[in-house]
């Protein structure tokens, strides 16, 4: 059910907070399993444009366009802003990177047999592992001796869910998801047993409801600033915990250098997508960079992709998926509610689709040069880190300070992985590559300009202990009884991988395991 805030509860025995991808799996997991939720969403059925200014955050490090950009408050949370692209961790991306002390805790095989119920979850069914593909096997031979791998991303055909999901929600007996929520504080004992949580409604009522079970399913950004607020008159439980908001990172994206072909089939059989399944799937070149910091090893994962300055067709598909993402969730019947939501969702659509456009992300046909664009994980690094300001929003809650940090790791690995693909295209003779200079003569400042990959990490790490993260390996938070946090804020690291699945994944996890907590 879609709820008003009078609708809650003075009681309730499991409460999700945020209705992004996570929450919603979360919710949709736990009805599996037969166990009653409450989702709290601080947005309505659709964006309203005063939400933007609260999503602002004081920059003290890189600046962070993705806080706006990349967030939004409004019923579906994330899933509104997502192109739909889905793809696992791998399972050479668990070791520790950078700063962290640790890399991640669990087997990732963990997330990858979950892989079918978190497509489920999304509403469809796909096929993640093509290792068995026979047509994409010469184009894993062509790359295996550079060091490099061929990575697919699959694409969701609805992204937003498909409207039975929906409906399915607002049908439902034990998911009640309430519209207009704003989650201003959590509440514990002083033996760190959570007994609630304070929301401010959108009709003026500030309610503290009471529940044994608290999932923060809101974002990395979000999920760090409700842990650091207060907790009621004694210090939260966890308020001690070294990384509590820290190793926030990011996925880098960047155009490194030029393609002039040379054989347009060696080079259509890496990059172009395919559709297997009636599902289509964009192929990547994958490798691990070797970084050097001091005295420590690490790797950082990169995917390289050709983009064509031709190829306007498919680009305009994608923005033609992005606009059916930006649209009302279930489709307004009120011609003055979609003015209203189009109006709001200006800001986060025109931006987003520039890049779509710019980017040209779908490759059918070569015309001329073409672009190498590289995505790339950012280290986890200590002081990368996610603060509560001194400025407040409109409900009165401090604002988000935030130290991002981007540094010469990231132009090594870059320039690492533009040398990586231009020797495999001399040698092959696909192509003659013409690496940006600037990425040669100063990759650190080559780092510094590169874009956001608007896939925000950590502040509420997962570890084994509590010297080492934020959340143990069931997502609870270390120091309390009832609290967990599920999504990509818990990731020890981003990997190459776009997170949403692998959220959704975890969420399936939980869901199991608090599941088997009731019984």
């Amino acid at each position: 059910m879609i709820l008003k805030p009078s609708s809650m509860p003075l009681r309730a025995p499991i409460v999700v907070v945020g209705s992004g991808p996570a929450g919603i799996a979360v919710a949709r997991a736990l009805e599996a399993r037969r166990l009653p939720c409450w989702v709290l969403e601080a947005g309505q059925d659709v964006p309203l444009a005063a939400v933007e200014r609260d999503l602002e955050i004081v920059n003290e490090g890189h600046r962070l366009t993705g806080a706006t950009l990349a967030r939004t408050r409004q019923i579906g949370g994330g899933l509104n802003l997502w192109g739909g692209q889905l793809a696992l961790p791998r399972h050479d991306e668990s070791a520790a990177t950078g700063d962290a002390p640790a890399g991640w805790p669990i087997d990732l095989s963990e997330i990858w047999r979950r892989a079918p119920a978190a497509a489920e979850l999304l509403g469809q069914s796909i096929t993640m592992d093509l290792s068995q593909e026979t047509s994409l096997l010469p184009a894993r031979e062509s790359l295996s001796a550079y060091g490099m791998e061929l990575v697919t991303t699959a694409w969701l055909k609805e992204p937003k869910l498909p409207r039975r999901i929906w409906k399915a929600i607002e049908n439902s007996e034990l998911i009640n998801l309430v519209q207009g929520a704003l989650v201003t504080g959590l509440r514990t004992d002083t033996n760190g047993t959570t007994i609630g949580l304070v929301f401010h409604g959108d009709d003026g009522v500030v309610r503290q409801i009471a529940t044994g079970t608290i999932v923060l399913t809101c974002g990395a950004l979000e999920t760090s600033r409700l842990l650091m607020l207060p907790v009621g008159e004694h210090r939260a439980p966890w308020g001690n915990l070294n990384w509590l908001g820290r190793g926030f990172c990011e996925h880098l994206d960047a155009a490194v250098g030029t393609f002039a072909p040379r054989n347009e089939k060696a080079l259509l059989d890496i990059f172009d997508p395919v559709i297997i399944g009636k599902t289509r799937y964009s192929c990547k070149t994958f490798s691990q960079e070797i970084i050097r910091e001091q005295d420590r090893n690490y790797r950082l994962s990169a995917a390289g992709m050709l983009t064509l300055p031709g190829n306007t067709r498919n680009a305009l598909a994608e923005v033609r998926m992005l606009a059916n993402a930006l649209s009302p969730r279930a489709g307004s019947r009120e011609f003055l509610g979609l003015m209203r939501a189009g109006r709001a969702a200006s800001a986060q659509a025109l931006p987003l689709a520039w890049r779509y456009l710019r980017h040209k992300r779908i490759a059918t046909m070569l015309r001329g040069a073409a672009s190498l664009r590289v995505s790339l994980e950012q280290p986890v690094r200590f002081k990368s880190r996610i603060q509560l300001a001194e400025t407040c929003d409109s409900a009165g809650v401090p604002q988000i300070r935030l130290n991002w940090i981007r540094g010469e790791a990231e132009g090594i690995a870059f320039r690492a992985k533009a040398i990586r693909i231009r020797n495999w295209a001399h040698t092959s003779g696909a192509a003659e590559v013409a690496i940006d200079p600037m990425l040669i003569e100063d990759p650190t400042g080559f780092a510094m300009q590169a874009d956001e990959g608007l896939h925000h990490c950590g502040g509420a790490r997962m570890a084994i202990g509590p010297a080492d993260g934020v959340v143990d390996t069931d997502l609870a938070v270390f120091g309390t009884r009832g609290l967990y946090c599920c999504g990509s804020a818990t990731f020890p690291r981003l990997g190459f991988a776009n997170p949403t699945f692998s959220a959704v994944a975890l969420a399936d996890r939980l869901a199991e395991h608090l599941a088997n907590k009731q019984t």
